[in-house]
């Protein structure tokens, strides 16, 4: 299998061009019926190797309204279930929501879980009051990759993690985890930051939280030539279809133990201001598959 193709397909694109769809028509879609309140969105995910994960969540529901309430509540993209509220009256109902999920046993995965709450096919008109759902790893599995919307992480032996909110309306949850040894953190920081014309140095800081030492990693960032310049080992200049350029930097780290940490940086130099602007993430390939994805880092005025 073509992994850096694979990479592609799991982290290039996050949303498909159908959820965008789907996430326009959701802005303007009317509120659900006022006065029915979700309190509480609990339960569990597990992921798994080389399969979907699984979940149990349920949702606790309160009718304040002044009247009693028949009709359906689900996820966007799951089955909806039918309720019958009466005045003051509180219920938890089982929702399954709907799953994506792509990848292999024992690489790279990525599930997509879509936790969009409906009411009669429309949003609630007030958010979800609390959310509480943990999310576990496939025996044997490494800390995620990455998560959007962050999760909150429980150290220990087996990582596991909590998505945590109060107050917010809920949206997808995508995962990104990988089965294979080798697991590379990144964190990527731009200084100065906000951004002017000069010199500016990136730092990648590598944590190898994998179980085996990674060897030869290629680490792959990329910057907006329009912003950003860059001369000697390591830069191309990607030249694509109209408007699709990029400053590409490129290295390779001979070894990195389990456990181990390292801080690669790299200096460019900005054509001027930049500001309120999302940078991509850069990236870690071992063996030709994706090994560790970074932060995006927002630049401020």
């Amino acid at each position: 299998m073509n992994w850096l193709r694979m990479m592609g397909c799991l982290v290039g694109v996050i949303v498909s061009a159908s959820t965008l769809a789907v996430e326009q028509k959701i802005s303007t879609m009317d509120v659900g019926p006022a006065g029915i309140i979700i309190t509480h969105m609990e339960g569990k995910i597990a992921l798994q190797d080389g399969a979907a994960p699984t979940t149990d969540i349920k949702l606790t529901i309160t009718n304040s309204s002044e009247k009693n309430f028949t009709g359906t509540i689900g996820f966007r993209g799951g089955d909806s279930q039918p309720i019958t509220l009466t005045r003051g009256n509180t219920a938890t109902i089982a929702v399954a929501p709907d799953v994506q999920y792509r990848g292999e046993r024992g690489h790279i995965q990525k599930a997509a879980i879509d936790l969009t709450i409906l009411m009669d096919g429309d949003l609630p008109q007030n958010a979800v009051e609390s959310v509480n759902v943990a999310v576990s790893l496939p025996e044997g599995g490494s800390p995620l990759m990455k998560a959007t919307p962050p999760l909150i992480e429980n150290e220990g032996a087996v990582p596991s993690y909590i998505l945590f909110s109060r107050g917010q309306y809920t949206s997808p949850l995508t995962m990104l985890y990988t089965m294979a040894p080798v697991n590379v953190r990144i964190h990527k920081t731009l200084t100065p930051n906000p951004i002017k014309e000069g010199p500016v140095t990136v730092s990648l800081t590598l944590t190898n939280v994998g179980k085996e030492t990674a060897k030869g990693l290629i680490i792959k960032d990329s910057l907006d030539p329009r912003d950003f310049s860059g001369e000697g080992e390591g830069f191309t200049l990607y030249q694509g279809e109209v408007n699709d350029q990029r400053l590409l930097w490129e290295h390779t780290l001979e070894s990195l133990g389990a456990g181990e940490k390292t801080t690669i940086s790299y200096e460019v130099i900005a054509n001027g201001a930049v500001h309120d602007v999302a940078l991509d993430a850069a990236s870690v390939i071992v063996d030709q598959e994706l090994a560790g994805i970074s932060n995006k880092v927002w630049l401020h005025k």
